[in-house]
This record gives structure tokens, sequence and C-alpha cells, in this order.
């Protein structure tokens, strides 16, 4: 349902950025990630099983960690911050 009706990003999306970890996911997520304002790299995305393993075992774990999904870390960070701002202000306001 999410993947046509937006919501919002899984909390594992969060804590795997959190973790360090590379994150792969299926096509069916691509708009998703897309609506929340995330950029989606054409390598982290699959359609079958045997595509998934061809990505693993070609894949540059650093690379994809440093220099691309670092950028979701970025993200995500920037979207903490403004979230802490907001409650921050709504919490103090009188």
């Amino acid at each position: 349902y999410t993947h046509k009706h937006f919501n919002f990003l899984a909390n594992r999306f969060y804590e795997s950025l959190m973790c360090n970890v590379v994150q792969l996911f299926d096509e069916s997520c691509r708009k998703t990630l897309e609506q929340a304002g995330y950029p989606a790299f054409d390598t982290y995305f699959v359609n079958s099983k045997a595509e998934l393993e061809d990505k693993v075992n070609a894949l540059d774990f650093a690379t994809a960690l440093h220099e691309q999904q670092s950028a979701w870390h970025r993200l995500a960070s920037l979207e903490k911050r403004e979230v802490v701002e907001c409650l921050s202000v709504l919490l103090t306001s009188n």
C-alpha cells in the first residue's frame, strides 16, 4: 500500500544509515525513497534474487557508503535537525 500512497520511510532505513550498512531495495521502493526527497541511485535497486546476488557480489561497499549513501546520511541528519528545531519551538512557546 505505501509504495503507491506515500507515508514515510521505514525506521529501518534510518537505523541502517546510523549503523553504516549498505542498503539495497526492491524496485517497488524507488518511488517511496524519491518522494521522501532522497536520491534513488540505480545501483541499490533490484528486481530479482539473481540481480540482488549479482549486485552484492560486484558492489564496492566502501565506495557505496562513503560516496553515495553518505548523501542519504547527510539528508537524514538535516531532517533530524529540522524536527528537533520545530519541536523545540513548539515545546518552548507559550
